[in-house]
């Protein structure tokens, strides 16, 4: 099974839009590990790439590396020199933008800002509420804008933050990574529904290793 052989290859790499997954990060997506920024990043380029790819048969995504957020929240947009982070598109032009958030290496989250409906989601898989993401979010959307518009203000008339209670609820400590990928995943075609539950995750930890391993998503 290519699963395995690529779980049992000591050089295995994988290079996608320069985010590289070596054998012992792969590793993090057999049963019970936690994955890392590696493994979230690579998939996040390859949601980036089937976006371009599909054109207007998807929703027009743009999703960002697990790195964005620790950087607002630490650093803030100028300090951080997050200016550049959009500066090849126009972040507001896209349909829907999505932000993995690894929160101090203990569990992972995702936000979704969608343009078109004019919300701020946040999607955590044990289902708890997060009011700071919101504001940081939000802080990031006006700072790119006066940025990115000739110092224009971001217009948040209509706009609401919340919390999501459709993703699946996780039933453990370790794998909220492959809720976020998944979740994100789904929400990148345009399905709202999260097609899968915590018994799902050991079908979708090995389909991940396919995916990396084979630098394509199984529903392109």
């Amino acid at each position: 099974m290519q699963v395995d052989q690529f779980l049992q290859d000591n050089t295995f790499e994988s290079v996608f839009s320069k985010v590289v997954v070596n054998a012992e990060s792969l590793q993090r997506l057999k049963e019970g590990e936690w994955i890392n920024d590696e493994l979230i990043n690579f998939y996040m380029e390859m949601l980036n790439a089937r976006s371009k790819e599909h054109g207007s048969s998807l929703p027009n995504v743009h999703c960002f590396q697990s790195f964005l957020y620790p950087k607002l929240k630490n650093e803030g947009y100028r300090k951080g020199n997050l200016m550049g982070w959009s500066k090849k598109f126009d972040l507001f032009a896209k349909n829907l933008v999505l932000i993995p958030i690894n929160h101090n290496n203990t569990h992972w989250t995702a936000v979704a800002i969608n343009f078109d409906a004019q919300t701020i989601i946040s999607y955590d898989s044990l289902h708890t509420s997060r009011p700071q993401v919101f504001k940081i979010i939000r802080r990031y959307l006006n700072e790119d804008h006066k940025d990115k518009k000739n110092g224009g203000e971001f217009n948040w008339d209509g706009w609401q933050d919340i919390t999501s209670t459709d993703i699946p609820r996780q039933m453990n400590c370790y794998d909220c990574g492959i809720f976020v990928c998944k979740s994100l995943e789904s929400l990148s075609r345009g399905d709202k529904s999260f097609p899968f539950t915590q018994n799902d995750i050991p079908y979708l930890r090995q389909e991940m290793v396919w995916e990396i391993g084979n630098q394509t998503l199984r529903r392109g």
